[in-house]
């Protein structure tokens, strides 16, 4: 049999799932997740979502926090060939198993999910969002979006948004050698890409084609963003195992991680993950799993203030190496 690789997966809380993609066009469900901390051999696969000829190289999942009785989740797929795939299904499709013998898994087709007559497996939206693979994609309630990246250097970035009636509509940006992936900011609200380019990106998702600013700083392609929300923080991790911490406000960069050790077998860190519930620390993951300490938002050195009126014109004296600066209030500073 063919070794298998995974793709995504994620956490379904609700329904004490797990959901894998892997490299042989599946999504695989797990469950029995209540033994997870004690027993991790005790995961069963129950289901087998088929999707044919696709890949689903990135996954997200939603279900309602506030509406935990809601029998309705979602579950948002990329693929390879820049399809978006949005499926909302009954939680019972997957809770109620109901008894059957031991080792045997449900099939379910692509083809079964989008038959208008199969109203028992939920249903499915397909788009076609990108001309490349898709990189990333998220869902966010509470913009009702999804939105999703691709190396492709025209829709590089594309937020699909849904209205009272479920239909989509769709808006992309452009960005040189594509997007790898992407962060979601609540406060301010923003949308952070990085790519190729060595570059993050900050746009306002609300009104996606006029960028915010760019923010340099990496010397390679950057893979992986996450923000940290409660210190207006962005995290960027690039190719180099360089990961920096920005200032969400300010833009500017507070501190800088570099990871020396070597990571075999391709020397680079997959991922990484920051939460406030482990007291501010960073994971980084790839064959070794390291922990690292963010600086606070007010940990920074504060700069220098020189003048109570804006800086009008600065001039350097190669002879005495001395800076002048000059500012509306009529006063002149020399500095050493």
């Amino acid at each position: 049999m063919r070794q298998r690789w995974a793709l995504d997966f994620v956490l379904m809380e609700n329904l004490y799932s797990i959901a894998i993609s892997t490299d042989d066009h599946e999504i695989s469900f797990y469950g029995n997740l209540i033994f997870l901390k004690s027993d991790a051999s005790t995961l069963e696969k129950f289901l087998i979502f088929n999707l044919r000829d696709h890949n689903a190289l990135s996954m997200d999942f939603w279900m309602d926090p506030d509406n935990l009785d809601l029998d309705k989740s979602r579950l948002v797929y990329g693929t390879e060939t820049g399809h978006v795939c949005v499926y909302d299904f009954p939680n019972r499709l997957i809770a109620d198993r109901g008894p059957r013998k031991k080792d045997t898994v449900t099939d379910i087709s692509i083809d079964s999910i989008c038959s208008k007559s199969s109203i028992h497996y939920g249903t499915l939206q397909k788009r076609k969002a990108h001309s490349d693979w898709v990189t990333m994609v998220r869902y966010y309630h509470n913009m009702k979006c999804v939105v999703s990246s691709s190396i492709d250097p025209i829709d590089s970035l594309v937020i699909t948004t849904e209205d009272i009636n479920g239909r989509l509509s769709s808006s992309s940006i452009s960005v040189p050698k594509g997007v790898n992936c992407f962060a979601y900011s609540s406060s301010p609200v923003a949308l952070v890409t990085g790519g190729r380019d060595y570059q993050l990106r900050i746009f306002n998702p609300r009104i996606l084609q006029a960028q915010c600013t760019s923010l340099v700083g990496h010397s390679a392609p950057i893979t992986d963003i996450k923000v940290n929300n409660n210190s207006f923080q962005i995290i960027s991790l690039s190719i180099d195992k360089e990961i920096k911490v920005w200032g969400l406000r300010n833009h500017q960069c507070l501190q800088t991680i570099t990871d020396c050790a070597f990571h075999k077998p391709d020397n680079f860190i997959s991922c990484i993950k920051f939460s406030e519930e482990t007291g501010g620390a960073l994971i980084a993951a790839s064959s070794m799993i390291r922990r690292y300490k963010i600086k606070g938002k007010t940990s920074f050195q504060a700069e220098t203030k020189s003048h109570d009126f804006p800086v009008r014109n600065l001039l350097y004296c190669k002879e005495f190496n001395l800076v002048v600066s000059g500012c509306n209030g009529g006063l002149v500073h020399v500095w050493v």
